[in-house]
């Protein structure tokens, strides 16, 4: 779905660690410009946080996403 406003891209996805609906928001240029498909796309929620990553194809759709608990910044 794209979010003329934002110009990017309006998914919807689950968590499936957390089990927890949210959008996924990604500027359209992301995807025009992607080197390969699908394009990862990492989602930090919940309390604790853990993560999301989905996987966007080329015409815009979640096609799978994964979630862990073990984040590390550096």
């Amino acid at each position: 779905m794209l979010d003329n406003r934002l110009m990017a891209l309006k998914m919807p996805s689950k968590c499936p660690f957390c089990g927890k609906s949210f959008f996924v928001h990604v500027p359209k240029t992301l995807l025009e410009n992607a080197p390969h498909y699908p394009v990862s796309h990492l989602v930090l929620h919940g309390d604790p946080v853990h993560a999301c990553m989905v996987y966007i194809d080329a015409h815009g759709m979640v096609r799978a996403s994964e979630s862990t608990d073990s984040i590390q910044v550096v």
